[in-house]
């Protein structure tokens, strides 16, 4: 779509106003004529440039587990917070059985419960909270990316049982 001159101009100051930081990639121009600003989400999308970990995983080329295309099951239709240590390495738990959720205790380990699904390995650069999935359907592992408000899992059954 061809934006006009004034319309480009327009796009230019509310970006510059709101510091870029508010607007969504997927915001557009409605129609060539009419110039109006339009947000087809009503979630903002966090600024996670300033957290290296969260854009690519320095682990991630090593560990066969981030790759994995099955999801574990609901254990929670929430993210959990945890502190992180830097240099300490935490193993997050993406098959749903574990007792230690949001971090693996090890059951997947176990040859009778035939569990396919691997931990995955993240190290922090820094000492700060995370948010760690429990729905085990993020494509971020092993951070939070909303999945948890799709309708395949607030349709699923979960572990944690809200009333």
């Amino acid at each position: 779509m061809r934006l006009l001159n004034h319309q480009r101009k327009l796009l230019l100051s509310i970006k510059k106003f709101y510091n870029s930081s508010f607007l969504l990639e997927d915001s557009v121009i409605l129609g060539s004529n009419t110039g109006f600003f339009c947000n087809y989400s009503s979630r903002r999308r966090p600024d996670v440039s300033d957290i290296p970990e969260l854009n690519e995983p320095p682990l991630k080329k090593f560990y066969e587990a981030y790759y994995q295309t099955d999801t574990g099951r609901v254990y929670d239709k929430k993210p959990f917070k945890i502190k992180c240590t830097k240099g300490k390495t935490y193993y997050w738990c993406s098959c749903g059985w574990s007792h230690d959720q949001p971090l693996c205790d090890g059951k997947c380990t176990l040859p009778e419960m035939k569990i396919k699904m691997k931990p995955v390995a993240f190290k922090p650069g820094e000492n700060r909270e995370y948010w760690f999935c429990n729905c085990k359907h993020t494509k971020n592992r092993p951070f939070c990316d909303g999945s948890h408000l799709s309708e395949v899992v607030q349709s699923a059954p979960s572990v944690i049982l809200r009333r």
